[in-house]
């Protein structure tokens, strides 16, 4: 099986230095044309499914935008796919302006994650209407002038309350959203401006109802409208809703069908009952109205005039006899508005059409649900007779409501903004999204490979299978029979949970593409296959290293020693106090430092980095392949080296008691943290312990201590001692502490993410994880790695200005962090921002007084930020330069060259400089080198990520249920996304796995609500930032793991939100 797989084709990674590289490898020229898959060119390039690339000519001719982006401009960049939602991808602006939307396979144009794209954008009538973003910004900020602009065409859809009965969906599998008996249908409320209420004379000429509207009382339901008084002219609008006769609503035939029931006010009382809970800040019908005729009328409108079109409209729709209802046509979203349940605020009438209330027979993919519109007198026994038909997909494809997700019926705004009126707006760049589609792909980075399973075809077809890869977004292949296992069409369950890796060869349309089986990679309960599968999805090279990459380390390399003229030539260290202080578990030692207080006071302080540059030489296969795979991946059970282990463990690590190369520099620093002079060269050292952030933290606890027992302390090589090495350390420590006091006073931003370390047993697996604390001993290194870097950055772009390789961090986008300030304003938490200071101020105020909610307030930040990149100096505006989070111009890495390839390029640059030599580079190739390294770097903290929560599903399938603290981050329409405070793991919680009767969301002044009934009677009320406890337990697949919100105790008092 496995030499007839591997035989197939060639994959995987390749570890061969080779220039011409395949399309998801490095390459050091820039190509005009995109490279393409193997397999049928023919069929890649001229298919009538996708369209055809655009000509390189005319995209020279036309040009690439790189500011301004509007219709038709074209755009490159690096294409995301949603992971949770192949349907959607995004590309950044070269403005910094929002992203460009790519919707559906079809607008990708073949075009996978991470590869370089161009993008034309589409025109305005294509761009997407943000209608919640829109709400959101009248609810908290709109002027009379805003509602006048962006109503004036709007539509206002006849919300379908989503109160949702899990039970009914629990005990019948065959169930969906269209078949929930309770929903129901009121006015849309999100016209709620209160101000206009208390307002005596908002608009000249409009009727006054402030003073006349009583306050809603305080009910235990929504429902219960006994007590509520209405103005005279919103009595009369309710009056005008209770239709006399019954109308059947059909949808049109669309995917995602919902049926709905629409229910008068005076029927709301008998439908109350504690399963449809909901708190009294709620979607009630009566408030929606009031609220509704309020802005109509402070706006000039007549909403009974309005409303009563609307009425008439659906009266006039006849039956087509004495026990038929009449059915009125919903359109889909393509285009044309909806056409049930609305009203509009313009001078059009209600356009309702007739159409044959019998389902047609062609539709065999979808669920027809019919439901009967009653008010009035019989509203209660029609209610229950209500006619209910449905039409299954098949026996094993059923639409059933969460149970597939992707069935969930697509979302109708409450209100409806139209084009128009919305680019009229100031800030219609805010309200608009816009929307593109690839013309063409200049490099293919993605590798086309992916890891997947195996399974037959529904017809069983002979002649080829088909291969479903685990990440969503590449398309299902057609693997040819003859590459399958033996008998695989008689045997294919064997294979159910087998991971092969398979390569898209052909892509003829977006439901069809053609791929080759390169290997099988075990079972998906293999911690180790698991492991291999997430490397190759990430195009990560963990093959060994070839032979001809080998040859190009010392001979001898086992025993080699530097050679004495090697060290004529550089500055003796060996016999200062100089050590390292890194993970216990750390084989890679390249940073080391030393410090002295000399007579005067003043320090003499040095940074000693391993010269991996002497080992790994310029234009040699050892270096193609550095820089092919740019830094080391660090997984919870293994490390995959960038450099061959003899360079990482042993020549290049700053290993105790042997002489080794290094790169250093050297400060003079006073007691204030003034530098007063500093120094670059070469050296060489001879570290005298090997010290873990343990140990360095037990001397800075206990500074007056001189000695250890035996065994606590790392043997420590003479003419040093204990007592020599603690005083070192605090030192150190006092330093660390000026300079970062200076740092905090010049505003800098630490917005870090908690990580996970596991304890493995001797058979590899987990046994115990804690998350990774950052001491003061942490603190104390980070201090000068960062002086180290800066101190670097800004003398190799004083020589070279422009080839200097820097690492800059551009500031957040101003319309996400706007989005993300004005949700936690709506919480009450103030956050100010225009610079990376004033951003720290803050979060330090609630670190020191609220410091879990600190928690979370970070971890939404962090999601505004952006990517800290490296990048030549030469390629952009010195504008671009700054690094936002340091509040840094210049900054670099130097510190860690076994890992990073970019800082082997940076120690090269330093050497020139300081030998006074010009590197002939070309800044193209450094950039690319540059934006290669940037690529890898995410895909290796992806994977590290990645095998973190593969470990904890393990560790949790192995000892059981976790409980957790947990803070919600965004209320979705059936789900909840829920940070874990502790672990920084965000997870999302879907309604259906919850012991729950019902739930319900809904949204007010930008802030998202869910409330749920639990089957022990309890209910609460869900928002932003609401904290509760959460149990992680076992997923149902191998390695996957849940969270569940347990249920509210029954002697606990409901946690809801009413009406104040």
């Amino acid at each position: 099986m496995e030499d007839k797989n591997a035989q197939s084709t060639s994959g995987g990674s390749n570890n061969t230095p080779n220039k011409e590289r395949t399309p998801g490898g490095v390459k050091r020229t820039p190509r005009a044309t995109p490279n393409k898959p193997k397999g049928n060119q023919n069929t890649w390039s001229n298919n009538r499914q996708f369209e055809p690339y655009m000509p390189v000519n005319m995209i020279v001719a036309r040009g690439l935008a790189t500011q301004h982006v509007g219709p038709g401009s074209l755009i490159q960049a690096t294409l995301r796919i949603n992971p949770k939602s192949y349907e959607d991808a995004f590309i950044c602006t070269p403005d910094g302006s929002s992203d460009i939307y790519i919707k559906g396979v079809r607008d990708r144009n073949r075009a996978l994650n991470g590869d370089l794209v161009i993008v034309e954008v589409d025109p305005p009538d294509k761009w997407n209407i943000l209608h919640d973003c829109i709400q959101d910004y009248l609810e908290t900020n709109g002027s009379e002038d805003d509602y006048k602009i962006l109503h004036k065409s709007a539509v206002f859809n006849l919300k379908q309350e989503n109160i949702i009965d899990e039970s009914d969906i629990k005990d019948n599998p065959n169930s969906s959203t269209a078949q929930i008996d309770n929903s129901v249908i009121v006015l849309d409320d999100e016209i709620n401006d209160s101000s206009l209420v208390e307002d005596e004379n908002p608009v000249a000429n409009a009727p006054m109802f402030g003073s006349k509207l009583a306050k809603v009382s305080v009910s235990n339901t929504p429902w219960d409208v006994s007590d509520i008084n209405v103005d005279h002219l919103a009595n009369d609008i309710l009056q005008q809703v209770q239709i006399n006769k019954d109308v059947t609503v059909k949808p049109k035939k669309t995917k995602n069908k919902q049926a709905v029931t629409i229910v008068a006010p005076d029927e709301l009382e008998s439908l109350d009952s504690t399963e449809d809970y909901e708190s009294d800040v709620s979607d009630d019908l009566i408030t929606a109205v009031e609220q509704s005729v309020v802005k109509m009328s402070a706006l000039g409108l007549n909403p009974g005039e309005k409303l009563a079109e609307h009425v008439a409209a659906i009266e006039n729709c006849p039956p087509q006899n004495a026990n038929e209802s009449s059915t009125v046509e919903k359109t889909d979203q393509s285009g044309i508005d909806d056409k049930i349940g609305v009203f509009t605020i313009d001078d059009k009438s209600v356009d309702e059409k007739v159409c044959d209330a019998t389902p047609s027979c062609d539709t065999n993919d979808d669920i027809i649900v019919e439901t009967v519109v009653t008010t009035g007198d019989v509203a209660n026994s029609n209610r229950k007779n209500a006619v209910k038909k449905e039409k299954k997909k098949s026996a094993n494809e059923s639409v059933i409501f969460q149970a597939n997700r992707g069935s969930k019926p697509a979302k109708i705004p409450k209100v409806e903004f139209k084009l128009g009126d919305v680019i009229q707006h100031p800030l219609a760049d805010q309200f608009l999204q816009r929307c593109g589609r690839v013309v063409n792909i200049v490099e293919f980075k993605h590798n086309r490979c992916a890891v997947g399973t195996l399974r037959p075809h529904a017809d069983r077809n002979p002649r080829c299978a088909l291969f479903s890869p685990t990440d969503s977004r590449i398309p299902r292949l057609n693997i040819p029979m003859e590459q399958c296992p033996d008998m695989f069409l008689q045997k294919w369950q064997e294979f159910s949970n087998t991971l092969f890796l398979a390569r898209v060869e052909s892509w003829e349309s977006p439901g069809k593409a053609g791929g080759s089986l390169i290997k099988s990679l075990g079972d998906t309960d293999d911690i180790n296959a698991r492991t291999d599968a997430i490397l190759y999805d990430l195009n990560i090279d963990f093959q060994e290293f070839s032979p001809e990459v080998l040859a190009d380390l010392p001979p001898n390399h086992e025993t080699w020693s530097i050679p004495p003229e090697e060290i004529k030539l550089r500055r003796d260290f060996r016999s200062g106090c100089v050590f390292t202080i890194d993970p216990k578990t750390a084989r890679d030692l390249d940073d080391a430092l030393s410090i002295t207080l000399n007579d005067d006071g003043v320090y003499t302080v040095g940074v000693h980095i391993a010269d991996v540059s002497y080992f790994v030489r310029e234009d040699t296969s050892l270096d193609l392949t550095a820089s092919e795979r740019t830094t080391s991946t660090y997984l919870a059970q293994r490390v995959i080296p960038m450099l061959p282990r003899p360079l990482c463990e042993n020549l290049c690590s700053l290993n105790p008691g042997v002489d080794r190369l290094s790169y250093s520099v050297e400060w003079t620093i006073d007691q204030e943290g003034k530098i007063l002079s500093e120094w670059f060269g070469r050296t060489v050292i001879r570290s005298c312990v090997k010290l873990s952030y343990d140990h360095a933290q037990m001397m800075i606890d206990e500074p007056d201590r001189k000695s250890w027992e035996d065994g606590i302390i790392p043997d420590i090589q003479e003419p040093f001692n204990q007592e020599i090495i603690a005083e070192r350390v605090n030192m150190l420590q006092k330093l660390a502490l000026v300079l970062r006091s200076k740092r905090e006073s010049n505003g800098y931003l630490k917005i870090s993410q908690p990580k996970l370390a596991f304890e493995l047993n001797s058979d590899g697996m987990p046994y115990s994880f804690k998350v990774y604390e950052h001491k003061h001993s942490n603190k104390l290194i980070e201090e000068f790695m960062l002086l180290a870097n800066m101190a670097v950055a800004r003398k190799i772009y004083t020589i070279f200005p422009d080839l200097a390789v820097l690492r800059r961090h551009p500031p957040p986008k101003d319309n996400v962090m706007k989005t993300t300030l004005a949700a936690l304003n709506a919480q009450n938490i103030q956050i100010q921002y225009s610079s990376a200071p004033e951003l720290h101020k803050c979060l330090e105020k609630y670190e020191v007084e609220v410091p879990e909610l600190a928690k979370v307030i970070r971890a939404n930040l962090l999601k505004c930020m952006e990517l800290a990149k490296y990048f030549c100096t030469g390629m952009l505006a010195p504008s671009m330069y700054s690094h936002f989070a340091l509040n840094v111009p210049y900054y670099t890495h130097f510190t860690s060259p076994i890992r990073r390839y970019p800082d082997i390029l940076v120690h090269r640059l330093l050497d020139y400089a300081v030998r006074g030599k010009v590197p002939h580079w070309d800044k193209t190739i450094t950039q690319q080198l540059c934006s290669h390294s940037n690529d890898k770097r995410l895909a290796a903290k992806q994977a590290s990520e990645t095998s973190s929560l593969l470990f904890l599903g393990l560790f949790i399938a192995e000892c059981g249920t976790i409980e957790q603290r947990g803070s919600v981050m965004k209320v979705l329409d059936h789900a909840l996304d829920i940070l874990l405070v502790d672990l920084g793991i965000t997870r999302r919680v879907y309604t259906d796995k919850l012991d729950i009767k019902s739930f319900r969301t809904r949204r007010t002044n930008a802030v998202g609500f869910m409330d749920l009934v639990w089957k022990n009677g309890r209910k609460q009320t869900l928002s932003s930032f609401s904290t509760l406890t959460v149990n992680l337990v076992k997923g149902e697949k191998p390695f996957e793991f849940m969270a569940i919100i347990p249920p509210p105790n029954t002697n606990q008092e409901d946690e809801v939100i009413t009406l104040d």
